[in-house]
């Protein structure tokens, strides 16, 4: 089992409750074995990728992540569209099935 030391990447500290969320949410939302007792082997080879990942975000050092100020304030500063509006796209994009 992975704890959440070992969750830490170097490359990242915040990402480490993401990427425990995202572990949990797949071992929890999958069978690890499957109807006729069969092991589920997709689902352990996708949780060993996601491990993968983790591992190389181990390897990247945090200070070697440069400061980027137009995603910083990008962040800092989303751009929040009225209600509204994200209904008229909506419907633009996905029209309702009953629409007049």
């Amino acid at each position: 089992m992975l704890t959440s030391a070992l969750l830490v990447p170097s490359g990242g500290p915040h990402l480490a409750a993401i990427v425990m969320k995202d572990l949990t949410f797949f071992n929890d939302g999958n069978k690890t074995r499957l109807d006729g007792g069969m092991i589920n082997v997709d689902k352990l080879r996708k949780m060993a990728e996601r491990a993968t990942e983790i591992a190389h975000l181990a390897q990247v050092p945090y200070a070697d992540i440069k400061e980027d100020t137009v995603v910083q304030n990008y962040l800092a500063h989303p751009k929040v569209l009225p209600v509204e509006r994200l209904q008229e796209l909506s419907e633009l994009l996905e029209p309702r099935e009953n629409a007049q």
